[in-house]
């Protein structure tokens, strides 16, 4: 992405303005840009593309029979649903404002035949030139209106990589769903309409220069998903209406740029998967209402900045894994109601910080508990409840050279380890006292305890485990 200098030249990239600590203005439209023509009040959509010295191809569809003025002075015809393209001759376009944008420029526009509607336009058409691989078309400026228009795509899977504004008229969508994905230089994007939209999954993923949205109408939203993925640059968002939104998994994935978010509606949310994965600049988030949320995996993970976190209505989630995985800020976290939780795996491995869990209740972690402590090297104490259907129990203590106190009343189904911790002599006593007897109900055969690495060691008593039908490694 640029940024327009007060001279009008030849601008820096926003990284640049970022590495050397200045920061980057709101977007400003380059005086060298030729002007766009109005589309208000008509059925039509015109782009501002850039001419290179060489490999210029553009490709586009529109549906309702149309036509292209390529701004080269040639203009084309199209039935409905075929694909209109072209490669430019660099020595026949005017070089207007080429001397400090370094690039030509032309104009493209596209609009219905006589008696014709356009009702869907897309620019994630690759032109048909063998060989082209790396295709990335020059848009540089886009807009488009149509009373009639149903369906628009102008990001997706080909990357826009040129692509700083895009306005967006009259309409008829319903689906915003990767409308501007992997536009990745886009920096403005004035408000346009969207109250009869019910999705915006994708819409600006992987927008990596967008640093702020408009309050979109959001009333008829149900899903969100994935929405500001990969955003990087973004640092704030309105308070949308998230009323109707049942489903924010990964939201703001790798939004690494975003610091806090709005105490959004989610009344009606069922998962928050990976909602804020990656967010490494998040301190705080608000008291979410989650009563009705089912998941809550990778939400939180590689949040570095995060260090506590409001107690959430956790009554119906099913799954915690890696949900603060590698956050590792983190000193604190509350007792969550975990009775209906079936996964823990790796929920807080590598969350260096932290000092002590809460007693969480496990009764329902009958699936995986495998790393949920992995790399808490700052972990001192420990308990949990209610272990006696605990499966998949792997790693669950590995690498957390600072622990000292663990208790786990009932037994765990699976043997376990916690090598190379610091408990004492009493500490590895209370923990033998409080496994359950190994082959109690349906638990079948002993299980192994391994101990190996604690100085307790040097005067423990294991006769307590092994009276329980318990090894003791160590």
């Amino acid at each position: 992405m640029t940024v327009a200098t007060a001279q009008g030249g030849r601008r820096a990239s926003t990284s640049t303005l970022r590495a050397a600590g200045r920061p980057v203005s709101q977007w400003v439209r380059p005086a060298a840009w030729l002007a766009l023509p109005s589309v208000t009040g008509q059925q039509r959509f015109a782009g501002l593309h850039r001419i290179d010295l060489e490999s210029n191809f553009v490709a586009l569809t529109a549906a309702g029979d149309y036509t292209v003025d390529w701004g080269d002075g040639t203009t084309t015809n199209h039935a409905s649903g075929s694909t209109a393209q072209k490669q430019y001759d660099y020595a026949t376009i005017p070089n207007t404002g080429e001397a400090s944008l370094g690039y030509r420029q032309v104009i493209i526009q596209v609009y219905p035949q006589a008696g014709q509607n356009l009702t869907s336009l897309s620019l994630q058409v690759r032109h048909n030139q063998s060989g082209l691989s790396a295709y990335i078309p020059g848009w540089l400026e886009v807009a488009v209106n149509g009373s009639n228009l149903a369906a628009l795509s102008i990001g997706g899977s080909i990357s826009l990589s040129y692509l700083e504004q895009a306005t967006i008229g009259d309409h008829a969508m319903t689906s915003a769903a990767n409308l501007f994905q992997n536009c990745r230089v886009l920096r403005s994007v004035p408000l346009f309409n969207t109250a009869a939209v019910t999705t915006m999954v994708s819409m600006f993923q992987s927008c990596s220069s967008l640093t702020t949205v408009p309050l979109f109408n959001t009333a008829a939203v149900t899903t969100m998903a994935s929405m500001f993925q990969s955003c990087s640059s973004l640092t704030t968002v309105p308070l949308f209406n998230t009323a109707a939104v049942t489903t924010m998994a990964s939201m703001f994935q790798a939004c690494s740029s975003l610091t806090t978010v709005p105490l959004f509606n989610t009344a009606a949310v069922t998962t928050v998967a990976s909602m804020f994965q990656g967010c490494s600049s998040l301190t705080t988030v608000p008291l979410f209402n989650t009563a009705s949320v089912t998941s809550m995996v990778s939400m939180f993970q590689v949040c570095f900045s995060l260090t506590t976190v409001p107690l959430f209505n956790t009554a119906a989630v099913t799954t915690m894994a890696s949900m603060f995985q590698s956050c590792s800020s983190l000193t604190t976290v509350p007792l969550f109601k975990t009775a209906s939780v079936t996964n823990m795996a790796s929920m807080f491995a590598n969350c260096t910080q932290l000092a002590a869990a809460p007693a969480f209740n496990i009764a329902g972690a009958s699936a995986a508990m495998s790393s949920m402590f992995s790399g808490c090297s700052s972990l001192v104490s420990v308990r949990l409840e209610n272990m006696a259907t605990a499966l998949n129990t792997a790693n669950v203590f590995l690498n957390c050279p600072s622990l000292s106190s663990i208790a786990m009343p009932g037994y765990f189904r699976d043997g376990f380890s916690v090598a190379n911790c610091k408990l004492s002599p009493a500490a590895l006593n209370a923990l033998y006292a409080s496994l359950g007897t190994a082959n109690a109900g349906s638990v079948v055969a002993a299980r192994t305890i391994t101990v190996t690495g604690n100085w307790g060691t040097v005067s423990d008593d294991p006769t307590i485990a092994t009276a329980k039908n318990w090894t003791v490694t160590g």
